[in-house]
């Protein structure tokens, strides 16, 4: 899981303009820039290679592997309650905070805008309790960011099993990285560019 880290922050680092200086306009502009190269580049390589349909039908079963926090897991979802709803996304990729009863709560990863997501994924992989492929994630690690805490809080969310229509692929660390920015998405209602900008006015207004 190290050597996946390292391969991670190299990446980060000879992107076109990264800067770890954020603290200036022009630090943030390129530093966005290579967030978005890195995006884009990762689904130039793999969009073409498998369908969404295809990656959840691979390694899935009809229940959830691990039926605890702390993993990751990808299914199509269909909320219940999706009239009510101003966006969702039908593919979601989530990170289990809680089971209850008949739903899982948890935060769909595309919600984060790329350079969130980038830090989150990260301290996703540094917060795995071994190197096991099946290594449950300690989510009290992630909770100590409190840049993280914010977009938890403003992301978590309910899915409902009635809601779940596929078989739900456990996305193990290896792949974090990848299907985290894989154009397997599918947002209704709203436009991701709109869903980052809303997701970001929701944490700014938090204290």
């Amino acid at each position: 899981m190290k050597e996946i880290i390292k391969q991670l922050q190299q990446t980060m680092k000879i992107l076109p303009g990264f800067q770890n200086n954020t603290n200036n306009e022009e630090g943030i502009k390129k530093t966005k820039s290579s967030v978005k190269w890195f995006s884009d580049n990762v689904s130039k390589a793999q969009t073409e290679e498998k369908s969404t349909k295809n990656i959840i039908s691979e390694k899935t079963s009809r229940r959830f592997e691990f039926k605890k926090p702390g993993y990751v897991y990808m299914f199509r979802y269909i909320p219940p309650d999706k009239k009510d709803m101003p966006f969702y996304d039908e593919y979601p990729i989530i990170l289990t905070l809680q089971f209850e009863g008949g739903k899982v709560i948890g935060i769909n990863l595309h919600y984060l805008p790329p350079m969130i997501r980038v830090t989150m994924l990260l301290l996703l992989l540094k917060s795995l309790v071994s190197d096991n492929p099946n290594s449950k994630i300690r989510i009290d690690n992630i909770l100590r960011s409190s840049l993280l805490r914010k977009y938890i809080f403003v992301l978590s969310e309910e899915f409902f099993f009635m809601g779940i229509k596929s078989k739900i692929r456990h996305v193990t660390p290896d792949e974090f990285v990848m299907l985290s920015f894989l154009p397997v998405h599918k947002f209704r209602k709203k436009q991701k560019t709109q869903i980052y900008s809303i997701v970001k006015s929701m944490v700014r207004k938090l204290k």
